[in-house]
């Protein structure tokens, strides 16, 4: 039972990362694109 849900909780934490990671770099992206817009 075990051998089965590692590898599946394996790969949703890896999702889950991943999705954290593009937010992440969403919000940097927009917060920077709004700098842009202020210095302008």
């Amino acid at each position: 039972m075990v051998d089965l849900l590692t590898p599946i909780l394996s790969a949703m934490i890896n999702m889950v990362s991943l999705l954290l990671g593009k937010m992440l770099v969403l919000v940097h992206l927009r917060s920077f694109l709004l700098d842009l817009k202020k210095n302008k």
